[in-house]
């Protein structure tokens, strides 16, 4: 297949990116300028430019492609800006499929990093989410795409390999011999290996899969417990942060750290998927938790 691939130099994209690859597809990576040209050709990946800021721009990139992956955002602006943005965006890609003239499958990204779940009842692809509930901004762009027969993935907290948040815990426990969690660490994070979450992004593109599919292992573990199992694996301390001192390390991603988090993946099982790193804890002793880059 040929794959139209945005944030292909990103932590998650250029992840999906080797996956796709690996699997024998051909992949076409948007970059806003020439720079990462050579290293996505090195990876056998075509690239063009692009802004994603004037997306009426791409409607000729994206000609010719089977599947349009979109995992770019925006993140130098508000949350509330970059929903915006995005949602135009999805809007022009879903435009364009539709008038393709070979059937086009768009893949959206956004989060089940949402409030609302519990232990007893964790938020899956179906639930029901709260209107105006934390974390769920994205999800008027997922009704349009899955409206129009897309597919949505739908990440936990991303790890592995280096890059993302989780790696500068790594970072911080071997510089600075220590490992922050916010407040008293019991919120619950949903996570994923970035190359499980690769591995979903191949399977609802392959399969031309519609609808949200999350992308998480099962196994919820708290804040807490991330900043242990990193500290005694890198010789540091985990250390209790005010909430305050997290915003101010994080930004706006401080928020989410500190969600209390429960979700599940049944549709994406049910499709066959099946994480290979089954837990934080277990990829922490295997040293698959992180990757230095």
């Amino acid at each position: 297949m040929r794959i139209f691939l945005t944030g292909s130099t990103g932590y998650v994209g250029s992840a999906v990116a080797r996956a796709f690859v690996a699997a024998g597809h051909q992949v076409t990576g948007l970059l806003r300028s020439g720079r990462g040209a050579g290293a996505l050709a090195a990876l056998g990946i075509t690239s063009v430019e692009g802004d994603l800021t004037r997306p009426e721009s791409l409607r000729r990139q994206l000609a010719g492609h089977d599947v349009v992956v979109h995992i770019a955002f925006d993140y130098s602006v508000s949350l509330a800006e970059g929903v915006r943005r995005d949602l135009i965006v999805a809007d022009e890609m879903l435009d364009a499929a539709e008038k393709a003239r070979h059937p086009q499958h768009v893949v959206y990204t956004a989060s089940c990093y949402v409030a609302g779940g519990t232990a007893e009842r964790p938020l899956t692809e179906t639930s029901a989410v709260a209107p105006g509930a934390a974390g769920a901004e994205r999800q008027p762009v997922e009704k349009e795409v899955v409206t129009a027969g897309g597919a949505v993935v739908r990440p936990g907290m991303v790890y592995g390999l280096a890059g993302g948040a989780v790696s500068e815990l790594f970072v911080l426990g071997r510089t600075a011999g220590f490992v922050p969690y916010a407040g008293d660490g019991e919120n619950h994070w949903a996570m994923v290996h970035v190359t499980d979450l690769a591995a979903l992004y191949l399977r609802v593109a392959e399969q031309r899969l519609a609808g949200p599919f999350n992308a998480i292992d099962g196994v919820p573990i708290t804040n807490r417990r991330v900043a242990e199992l990193i500290a005694a694996a890198t010789g540091a301390q985990a250390v209790s942060e005010l909430q305050p001192a997290a915003r101010i390390r994080w930004g706006d991603f401080a928020a989410t750290l500190m969600r209390d988090v429960f979700a599940d993946a049944p549709r994406s099982r049910e499709k066959g998927w099946a994480p290979r790193v089954r837990s934080f804890e277990g990829a922490v002793a295997t040293g698959e938790a992180f990757t230095r880059g």
